[in-house]
């Protein structure tokens, strides 16, 4: 039987969330079409004063995250493999306000309804959280802790 296509971190959280009711599959595809085949081809790929920050740079994340977790997407959970993933798709859409903090900028456009359709409450602010840190030299438990 050959390979199916795609990343296994991505096919890990399609298998986990066969047996849920979650959705979270399915809300993370939702989110990676929107963001890949319409936003970031608009905002992210090519702006004044920054480089490409579009889809192919996330798809390149995407790739890196894959490499580093293969061989250990078994012992995260459906909700980690969905935090992470979506985490990778949002994590620089700041950019366009500039480099400098925009971290923290994504952290707060998380918020707008766009984004918040795709999240229940716990999850939209564990990857805020993710979000606002990850070019950040800040404390990761500082962060997460309470």
């Amino acid at each position: 039987m050959p390979k199916r296509k795609g990343l296994a971190v991505e096919r890990e959280l399609e298998r986990l969330s066969a047996s849920t009711a979650s959705g979270r599959y399915r809300r993370y595809e939702n989110l990676k079409a929107e963001l890949l085949t319409g936003e970031y081809l608009f905002t992210l790929h090519a702006f004044n004063g920054g480089n490409d920050h579009g889809p192919e740079h996330i798809k390149r994340v995407l790739e890196y995250l894959d490499k580093i977790l293969t061989a250990r997407t078994s012992s995260f959970s459906e909700l980690e493999l969905f935090l992470l993933l979506c985490s990778v798709l949002l994590h620089d859409q700041g950019m366009l306000h500039g480099r400098t903090g925009h971290s923290r900028v994504s952290q707060r456009l998380l918020k707008l309804p766009e984004y918040t359709a795709h999240f229940e409450p716990v999850e939209l602010r564990l990857v805020g959280k993710v979000v606002a840190l990850h070019s950040s030299a800040e404390k990761i438990d500082d962060e997460f802790r309470g």
